[in-house]
């Protein structure tokens, strides 16, 4: 699964119906299964969308979407049958995930993906136990009831349950949504961990600052189209407003700041570095 590529890829919800409505007009993008990739865009751009054709919740109405051995299409005939591989492989993390909770204690929730995979009863409470530790929740919560955890920890254990499976691509839609500052920054050191060990990230999110701290690669999803791709720095240093988006912070300071004379590039991604620089007396 190392490459991912959609093909003018189109999509329409509701076809020949009152509530026709074309969500994508031809997406053409590619990326690696080990990439950090964020995909940013107004609201209803087609974000969403993009990430439920990731492990065939959607198909195309037209084009192609290739992952790995799977293939995903408007062609009957080119469709893959494989799709229990591709749901091995990407794992799909929903929007305030917590809510997906359902079996009566925690341990036997992050069991459910590999049992219903087939893995033997044992196998998957191992799977489990190295999920439950990865997202930071102990032993002593095994036992308990999902819903007697508090919220941040009813979405660790949900993102537990997700990769328990082992996929080699993780789908985040908008997954610091409702947390504070402090449980949002954990949440994403949590999945910069899981990628540097060699799972692929595709995160949605309104957050620049997050993309430009965590994201290896940007996309900019407009009226169902990708817009543009590239680094951070290359994206953030276009404009965005045309696309309804805002640079993160420490971009909007430094654009600021050469208004006001200096010459600084866009090679800082927090304001600290920034503030460092400046007392330093840099320029640049």
């Amino acid at each position: 699964m190392a490459v991912i590529v959609f093909d003018q890829v189109c999509f329409t919800y509701s076809p020949k119906s009152p509530f026709h409505s074309d969500a994508l007009k031809g997406v053409d993008l590619s990326f690696s299964s080990t990439d950090f990739l964020a995909l940013v865009g107004h609201t209803g751009s087609g974000k969403s969308t993009i990430i439920e054709h990731l492990n065939a919740l959607l198909v195309p109405t037209s084009g192609e979407v290739r992952i790995g051995e799977y293939i995903s299409s408007s062609n009957k005939k080119r469709r893959s049958k494989k799709l229990g591989y591709l749901r091995r492989k990407v794992g799909l993390v929903f929007q305030f995930s917590e809510n997906q909770l359902f079996e009566d204690t925690l341990i036997k929730d992050v069991m459910f993906g590999p049992r219903n995979f087939g893995d033997s009863p044992e196998a998957a409470h191992l799977k489990a136990v190295e999920a439950l530790g990865e997202v930071g929740l102990p032993e002593e919560y095994y036992e308990r009831s999902p819903f007697e955890l508090s919220g941040g920890e009813r979405r660790r254990a949900a993102i537990a349950g997700v990769l328990a499976v082992g996929p080699k691509l993780l789908v985040l839609d908008e997954p610091t949504s409702g947390l504070d500052p402090e449980g949002a920054r954990e949440m994403m050191d949590l999945f910069k961990k899981i990628h540097e060990r060699g799972t692929g990230i595709v995160l949605v999110t309104h957050d620049m600052d997050i993309v430009l701290g965590y994201a290896k690669k940007v996309a900019v999803v407009d009226n169902g189209k990708i817009a543009m791709t590239g680094t951070p720095a290359e994206v953030f240093s276009k404009d965005l407003k045309p696309y309804g988006l805002e640079k993160p912070l420490v971009y909007q300071t430094i654009d600021i700041l050469n208004a006001h004379g200096y010459s600084l590039s866009y090679q800082y991604e927090n304001l600290d570095d920034l503030a460092k620089a400046i007392k330093e007396g840099k320029k640049q």
